[in-house]
């Protein structure tokens, strides 16, 4: 029998020689007597307010206790004090059975005097509001998630990733329309973002045909954060979620019926398409698909299916981004380079806190018995253990809150189950109305902290650094220290906190102090921070181990002569072009440093080295160099260097270049004198 949030029902009372619309809902239906079972079913209204009104005290609690780390649910503490305890207060408010009964009775009478046209037109002004919403508050916290990567990955040209093939292809195309400008692939990904949460309430609208339904199931969505994605969000798996949460629907309307609908099948390739996480959802498909089967020949299927679409996939993700399994599961047990582990303590707490944070109605589902009950069918078990398994399997490498987003996969068909479930029949108990103003409360607490925290990237970088810090993840002991490579570098560009960039670079460093880029970089960032006697100590003690290594020769050197360590600075150079011969950074830095101690003959010799060494370097500075070489009477240089450059350069430089070369050749001091002036003059008029 479908939904009636679906489908009117009807049904034939087996006590009754009546044939009239079943009365009370199902979960909210006291000592009401249910056709189909013909058994009494306790209400269970009053435990949902309940365990929602514990979720909402604890969650306020929490957020005055930001050091425990329960980001699952401290998610209040971005409102004023006075705003958390109102917001409790009214929730406690509705267990007392009279207000409860009141509110909910008002709620409902309110509901029936509209007609169906009515219904509609509030919902699409509730939807408009909503949709100015996701626009005020847009997400600047680009922290969450891999949304600095992807900006710059759309903006390096980027068409195509592997496990996101289509999504990265319609941001591209988003990003070329608006001109390819700075702020054109931000905008790219926020339009997406807005439009899918007007898919997403249209989408709504569609399935959910009781209209009064379709208003309160507004108070179900808002308590999952997953509705951040409609506020501007960047990443990858908007569009994948809103087409999964489709399906779902679309898959739980199938199964009152006798197969898989084309709606389902489309919608679900969809989403793969969009993110090939996605494929979770296949064991529900297929389920669905073999329903005219044996049970025993079902799962067969069932089984064969998801080895098959495992072996593919993995092969899919080795072939096409050189990943491995082992590279994105979390391991059975610690190893030397991983100390997350499936049952280590901290990955336990992790999933804790993704739970609370994206599903807290999960919770409710697991202590209702009704909803339990309900939820361990074959069919839900196909639809949402797979997508909570992938939860648990794969490794947060971002670490569980900044890889939130990915890891809230199982949200899509939890929150289609709920909808379904909270509004399986006609409500008449006032009690079941009141459900849903308790789960609309506690969605503004917790989805709307959420929310809030990530309008401002100041504030949400604060709170993901504590994180950062803790996350084994970010420790030196996590794959040589790797995560704090990109971290360091999203904390000084875009956190401006030299301070945590200088621990990223000690932990990386610690990681592994054999690698020359992590040590060279912890000098610079020392340097930078002004701690010049502990960058210089670093260089000193490290740049002998690493003189046969031309990038870190000329990073260590460049780095003392930021210091003013000159000397140095030579030294290092001289050692490695002894040891390994001409190389043209190093060549660089010497030029570079000889122009800063204002021996210019020296550095145009060794920048002339450098080019010659690197042919393909902008021939617009190569112009430049022996042009100043001509014009500093350093005549050898100017005429080799124009010789060499001459087939390469422009119209306009090339007369320039050939004029300089023809006088050069004459050897006559006077006439290259004569022309020398005329060309500084011109250059320091701008003209040459």
């Amino acid at each position: 029998m479908a939904p009636a949030a679906f489908k009117a029902v009807g049904g034939r009372c087996s006590r009754s020689r009546e044939v009239r619309v079943l009365p009370l809902p199902i979960l909210f239906s006291r000592g009401s007597r249910m056709c189909a079972q013909g058994n009494v079913k306790t209400d269970d209204s009053s435990k949902i307010i309940i365990y929602v009104i514990l979720l909402a005290a604890v969650s306020v609690a929490f957020s005055f206790v930001p050091g425990w780390h329960i980001w699952g649910l401290d998610t209040p503490k971005t409102f004023p004090v006075w705003l958390r305890f109102a917001f409790l207060a009214l929730l406690l408010a509705l267990a007392i059975p009279k207000v409860n009964t009141r509110v909910g009775k008002s709620l409902s009478n309110l509901l029936k005097s509209f007609s169906k046209t009515n219904l509609t037109f509030i919902y699409l002004i509730l939807s408009l509001l909503l949709t100015i919403l996701f626009v005020i508050f847009s997400s600047k916290d680009h922290f969450l998630g891999d949304g600095f990567t992807i900006l710059a990955n759309v903006k390096g040209g980027q068409y195509f990733q592997p496990t996101e093939p289509l999504d990265y292809f319609i941001h591209q195309v988003l990003f070329k329309l608006y001109g390819g400008y700075e702020q054109g692939v931000y905008r790219s990904y926020s339009l997406t973002s807005y439009a899918c949460g007007v898919a997403f309430l249209l989408g709504l609208f569609l399935f959910i045909k009781n209209r009064a339904h379709l208003i309160l199931a507004l108070g179900v969505v808002s308590c999952f954060v997953v509705m951040q994605f409609f506020f501007g969000y960047v990443e990858s798996y908007i569009i994948a979620f809103v087409l999964m949460f489709f399906y779902s629907l679309s898959a739980i309307r199938d199964s009152n019926k006798d197969g898989l609908s084309v709606t389902s099948i489309v919608l679900l390739v969809l989403a793969i398409g969009f993110h090939i996480s996605s494929a979770v959802l296949i064991p529900s498909a297929v389920f669905l698909a073999t329903r005219k089967y044996s049970a025993r020949q079902r799962y067969i299927i069932l089984g064969v299916t998801v080895l098959a679409a495992l072996l593919t996939g993995g092969a899919y993700l080795i072939f096409s981004s050189k990943l491995s399994i082992s590279d994105i599961t979390v391991p059975l047990w610690a190893t030397t380079d991983n100390p997350y582990s499936m049952f280590s303590v901290r990955h336990l707490t992790d999933l804790a806190n993704l739970m609370l944070l994206s599903y807290p109605m999960l919770v409710v589902i697991i202590l209702i018995g009704n909803l339990r009950k309900k939820v361990l069918q074959p069919f839900y078990l196909t639809l949402i253990v797979p997508c909570l398994l992938f939860t648990i399997l794969i490794d947060p490498k971002l670490g569980a809150l900044r890889d939130w987003d990915l890891l809230s996969i199982a949200v899509a068909p939890i929150l289609a189950f709920a909808l379904t479930a909270l509004l399986e029949n006609k409500l008449e108990s006032h009690r079941a109305y009141s459900v849903f103003i308790a789960l609309g409360l506690f969605g503004i607490l917790h989805t709307g902290g959420w929310i809030a925290q990530n309008v401002s990237q100041e504030n949400s970088y604060a709170i993901i650094k504590s994180e950062v810090q803790r996350d084994p993840h970010y420790s030196r002991n996590y794959k040589l220290g790797w995560g704090n490579k990109s971290w360091a570098s999203l904390a000084a560009k875009y956190g401006k906190d030299a301070q945590e960039v200088s621990r990223a670079a000690w932990e990386r460093y610690y990681g592994d102090p054999n690698d020359t880029l992590n040590t060279y970089e912890l000098a610079d960032i020392l340097l930078t921070m002004g701690d010049t006697t502990q960058s210089m100590k670093i260089v000193q003690n490290n740049w002998l181990r690493f003189q046969a290594n031309n990038s870190a020769v000329s990073s260590f050197a460049m780095t003392m002569i930021r210091a003013g360590r000159y000397d140095e600075a030579e030294n290092m150079c001289h050692n490695y072009l002894s040891i390994k011969g001409g190389d043209a950074s190093v060549y660089y830095c010497l030029g570079y440093l000889k122009n800063s101690i204002k021996q210019v003959d020296s550095s145009y010799y060794y920048l002339d080295k450098f080019f010659i060494l690197t042919p393909n370097s902008s021939i617009d500075k190569q112009y430049r160099l022996y042009l100043d070489c001509f014009t500093s009477s350093n005549d050898k240089l100017a005429q080799s260097g124009f010789e060499r450059l001459l087939p390469q350069l422009i119209d306009s430089y090339k007369d320039n270049a050939a004029s300089i070369l023809s006088i050069l050749k004459t050897g006559d001091s006077a006439r290259i004198d004569s022309l020398r002036q005329v060309v500084s003059s011109a250059v320091k008029k701008g003209n040459l």
